[in-house]
């Protein structure tokens, strides 16, 4: 069995009020012609970078499985009736038509203190057909956060994606661009340094584990191999460097600081035991001085000063001071994220200025799909095409210098979707609509159809779950990646 990673999930929330009025009718994107010989479900699906091969999947096997079960007087089974889009389900939501909703950044604590989504709390707990809860499937973090409100569920979590680089492994191993445990360049098979983790035999060994060391190697591609190290779209994407960073070169409890301001963790801790922030006091000409401490309420200002922030935007500041050296010349302002995509793939294939590593979310490659860039890639270049060897990247865990046996951190990854699946509290007084509203969600988390998420999309269900070994052997080399 292939276990899924952990991700630390964040979501900074606000509170506000949505206003009430009728409902409209639902808009059918699917063009599906309402069988009223069956119960009607509304459900809309925000269709990002996970598409919506999913959700038509889920779909038909959910019609399938209650064809012969009727919910109300004449009538035998359930349509689905879907929105597959990027329609705004969720700002007006009192007024939506769509009774389940899959949606990106989505306020959560908001729309529970409108009282805009309804309660599941039952449908959460109970054992459902694969005998688990959903419940159980949830991180401590976020039982805490979904159950905040008077210790009851209103969301799930959706899925999740994260801020990072991708890099291709077969021109690092053609270029040998690989570190070596001398400090200098080899290929996949060399004697490699240990990489971020510290230990040797991992998947991160011989990329580069500390900025310093991340820099020079960006350095050698261009000097000397003609390789440019980023491309990206939209300069916007460039705060993923610093983000990620952030967590990298710091401990998870360090890093939950920015959001608890308790080095006590709930008081659960005290003493030489109690979390601290390595946070900047000062400098000495330019560099800073550093210096850990204990973050509480009073003292929440000083995560602005966390050394982690610093050093990420430090490396930031560094490629931006030398675009030349650090950025694909393709990376023009005008370039999108699907064009930049397209780019990247087509970069080493085209061999004239091959591109390293892309600065993008997790589910680019699925979103590659979609626009057709592999298959045009394919199309233009036949077999070489087929199989990339893509990967995620893991980034630097130190400053300066090496990183030795013991002296790593483990690779971490951060969850910026802010995405989840609610229920319209506009249908509270329609029992049908609820029932089935419950039932589909709940069948949504079980543990077939989250691996089916995961196959058909190559990206996870922001909970905890694992895929069998033949759905990981289906999954494209890049989202292997991710999963080990």
């Amino acid at each position: 069995m292939k276990k899924r990673l952990v991700a630390v999930a964040l979501g900074v929330m606000t509170l506000g009020m949505g206003a009430m009025a009728g409902c409209k009718p639902p808009i059918n994107s699917n063009d599906r012609e309402i069988d009223y010989t069956k119960s009607q479900l509304a459900v809309a699906n925000y269709d990002g970078g996970v598409g919506s091969d999913w959700f038509r999947e889920i779909i038909s096997k959910f019609e399938a499985k209650y064809a012969n079960t009727s919910f109300e007087d004449g009538k035998m089974g359930v349509q689905i009736i879907p929105d597959i889009g990027k329609a705004d389900h969720i700002s007006q939501i009192s007024t939506d038509s769509y009774n389940v909703i899959f949606g990106e950044s989505v306020d959560v604590n908001s729309m529970i203190a409108a009282g805009e989504v309804l309660e599941i709390t039952d449908i959460v707990t109970e054992t459902n057909e694969d005998g688990k809860t959903i419940e159980s499937k949830l991180s401590d973090y976020q039982k805490g956060a979904l159950a905040a409100y008077g210790g009851k569920y209103y969301a799930l979590p959706h899925y999740e994606y994260y801020p990072g680089l991708t890099y291709d492994r077969q021109l690092f191993n053609d270029k040998s661009l690989y570190i070596d445990a001398n400090g200098g360049y080899t290929n996949a098979s060399g004697n490699l340094s240990v990489g971020p983790d510290g230990k040797a035999d991992t998947l991160d060994d011989g990329l580069p584990a500390t900025i310093e060391q991340f820099i020079s190697l960006c350095r050698h591609m261009r000097d000397n191999e003609g390789v440019a190290p980023f491309i990206y779209g939209l300069a916007s994407y460039t705060d993923v460097i610093p983000e990620t960073l952030m967590l990298s070169l710091q401990s998870t409890d360090s890093f939950m600081l920015n959001f608890t301001f308790d080095s006590t963790k709930g008081g659960t801790l005290s003493g030489n035991d109690l979390v601290k922030m390595d946070v900047i006091t000062g400098w000495n000409g330019e560099t800073p001085i550093v210096e850990s401490k204990t973050i509480t309420p009073e003292t929440g200002y000083l995560t602005t000063q966390n050394a982690a922030k610093y050093y990420g935007l430090s490396m930031l500041e560094s490629i931006a001071d030398d675009t030349d050296t650090f950025v694909s010349s393709e990376a023009k302002s005008s370039l999108d994220h699907l064009g930049a995509q397209r780019k990247y793939i087509m970069s080493y294939l085209k061999n004239s200025e091959p591109v390293a590593m892309l600065v993008e979310g997790s589910f680019w490659y699925n979103e590659a799909k979609t626009s057709k860039a592999h298959q045009d890639s394919v199309d233009q270049y036949g077999s070489r095409a087929k199989n990339r060897d893509f990967a995620w990247m893991p980034m630097p865990t130190a400053v300066s210098g090496t990183v030795t046996e013991s002296n790593g951190r483990a690779f971490r990854l951060v969850d910026e979707a802010n995405s989840y699946a609610v229920i319209n509290a506009n249908i509270k007084n329609d029992p049908v609509k609820v029932e089935l509203a419950k039932l589909f969600l709940q069948y949504c988390y079980t543990d077939a159809n989250l691996e089916l998420f995961t196959t058909s999309t190559g990206c996870w269900k922001a909970v905890n779950y694992t895929i069998s070994q033949e759905a990981y052997d289906s999954l494209d080399k890049f989202y292997q990646s991710i999963a080990d």
